[in-house]
């Protein structure tokens, strides 16, 4: 009992620190990192109360996808910033 308290309490603090830097960091690349932690601390805690089914849905559909454009357009963009400062 202790030890699933421990592990709740430990993986909720992570989702909810990474939650708010997402919201609070300025550089895109380092929001997009947060915001592949919290998705894997809120699949660990999905795995903890055995809904495995969701957990690997929400895997493969968040993190497997969405966050991998999130990463690709924030590269994206930096190349293109970096770009217009060069030629202007």
């Amino acid at each position: 009992m202790l030890y699933s308290f421990f592990f709740f309490v430990s993986f909720s603090s992570l989702a909810l620190t990474c939650s708010i830097l997402v919201i609070l960091t300025k550089n895109p690349m380092n929001s997009t990192i947060s915001l592949i932690l919290c998705f894997c601390s809120i699949i660990s805690l999905l795995l903890s109360v055995d809904v495995d089914y969701v957990a690997l849905i929400f895997l493969i559909i968040y993190v497997g996808a969405i966050t991998v454009i999130l990463l690709f357009v924030s590269m994206l963009v930096n190349i293109r910033v970096s770009f217009i400062k060069e030629s202007s």
